[in-house]
């Protein structure tokens, strides 16, 4: 597995590095599985700082510091630093996802922080990874043409039926109601609705983008509990109220409800939405269209009645989408 250090800058000028004096950061860890079993041999990285002198300017350097856990899922990691506190630190371990873990050091005085912190840290195990139609959209919107009509989605293709798009099957309906002037102002209510009854989305929380495990989704989508829509808002005179309010939002859904000829039990097609997911109305010189939907990746699991979502990165159906993350 590559290693990745969370490292901002690989210096920081200090002109009076030999004044400071050095703190060790000490954090203690314990790694535990997504079942709360004590994760043994798992790598903790972090960054320790050394005062370097190059072109005679005293600046800082980052050396990476890595430990590993004991059988209880322990570690102590001791980070030395001249300016700046450890915000995070990165834990690997061969057949679980990486997780990017945030450190919080609490305060002891005011405003003076505590070197000593505890965190519990949880490695997801890489279970049963399956091959799914993939789409990262962080590189682009999907664009809706015109306001107050309603569009219909492919959500394996991941683009919308003729003659917008060159989709194939009607998963869901995507519309927006409301007026633009062309030039970002604007007021739009954007429904993304499933066509079918019993279809729908079920929505899940990834409380940070920056940190966590890579699998942001469980292994499996719900078997109940969908509801037939999700609606976002756009008002450029109060963007605060409605513009990413919820940021943390993520969604499993259902589509393409069929009934088992053999069990005669009805299955469904499932997949995942990572967000977050906004809406947007910019000027018409930008986009071709009234409006654009922003959301992180859509995946869809083609095999009927399978409720995996446990992407396999290396199994993307999707050919021109580049690897993703799980």
């Amino acid at each position: 597995m590559k290693k990745i250090l969370i490292i901002i800058f690989s210096s920081v000028i200090c002109a009076s590095c030999q004044e400071l004096k050095s703190k060790t950061y000490t954090l203690e860890a314990t790694v535990i599985d997504q079942d709360s079993a004590p994760v043994e041999e798992a790598t903790i990285g972090g960054s320790s700082e050394k005062i370097v002198i190059r072109n005679t300017i005293t600046m800082t350097d980052y050396e990476p510091i890595h430990v590993k856990t004991d059988f209880e899922g322990k570690a102590k990691l001791a980070l030395l630093r001249y300016t700046e506190t450890p915000t995070g630190v990165l834990v690997e371990k061969d057949g679980y996802y990486t997780t990017r873990q945030a450190v919080v050091w609490p305060y002891f005085k005011k405003n003076e922080k505590n070197t000593l912190a505890a965190t519990k840290i949880m490695l997801k195990k890489i279970m049963n990874p399956v091959a799914m139609h993939a789409k990262e959209f962080t590189r682009e919107d999907i664009i809706i043409p015109s306001l107050n009509k309603k569009y219909e989605y492919d959500l394996m293709v991941q683009d919308f039926l003729p003659p917008a798009g060159k989709g194939k099957v009607a998963d869901v309906y995507i519309t927006a109601i409301g007026e633009s002037d062309g030039e970002g102002k604007a007021n739009i209510e954007l429904s993304i609705e499933a066509k079918e009854d019993e279809s729908g989305f079920v929505k899940f929380i990834n409380e940070s983008r920056e940190y966590g495990s890579q699998l942001w989704s469980d292994y499996i989508a719900p078997n109940e509990g969908y509801t037939p829509s999700i609606t976002l808002y756009y008002n450029s005179s109060n963007r605060e109220e409605h513009l990413n309010k919820d940021i943390s939002a993520n969604y499993y859904f259902r589509v393409r409800g069929k009934t088992n000829p053999v069990t005669k039990i009805k299955e469904w097609n499932y997949g995942k939405i990572y967000g977050p997911i906004s809406l947007f109305a910019m000027k018409k010189e930008w986009i071709d269209g009234d409006c654009a939907l922003r959301l992180s990746a859509i995946y869809f699991n083609p095999l009927s009645g399978d409720r995996n979502v446990e992407f396999d990165t290396k199994g993307n159906l999707n050919l021109s989408s580049p690897t993703i993350r799980p």
